[in-house]
């Protein structure tokens, strides 16, 4: 599961100082975004900095379009300010897929409603604006 793989994690980072040590580690593969949000959370309750800076990383690598309302949800309710402006920020530079996906409803989780789904494209349609032109 997620959780226990997440935890190996933890243990080999306590252990030799790396959560992905070396493309042969048994947990060699990409993880997800939840797992990285994860790993996130443990680096902070086990105040263990360098594993945050480890992970943190790792969640932009695993975003996608669809992953975006979920991860978000995720660190608010981990309250992960960082990792959900990290998110926040992938979002904004992949503007054109998430709108997309929102729009589509691939990126809606039943724990958001339509008011807080178009409060949030406002949201990331003024980030984008400032962030390609300076608006």
């Amino acid at each position: 599961s997620g959780s226990s793989r997440s935890f190996r994690l933890l243990l080999r980072h306590v252990y030799s100082g790396h959560a992905l040590a070396g493309s042969c580690a048994p947990d060699a593969r990409p993880l997800s975004v939840a797992h990285a949000l994860e790993l996130c959370a443990f680096g902070r309750l086990y105040m263990l900095p360098s594993l945050v800076e480890e992970a943190r990383p790792l969640v932009a690598a695993a975003m996608s379009a669809d992953e975006f309302v979920p991860a978000l949800l995720l660190c608010q309710e981990q309250g992960a300010e960082d990792e959900a402006q990290a998110v926040f920020e992938w979002a904004v530079a992949h503007y054109d897929e998430v709108v997309d996906a929102l729009e589509r409803g691939g990126a809606r989780s039943s724990l958001i409603d339509e008011d807080d789904i178009r409060a949030l494209r406002e949201q990331l349609r003024a980030a984008m604006l400032q962030a390609r032109y300076g608006l």
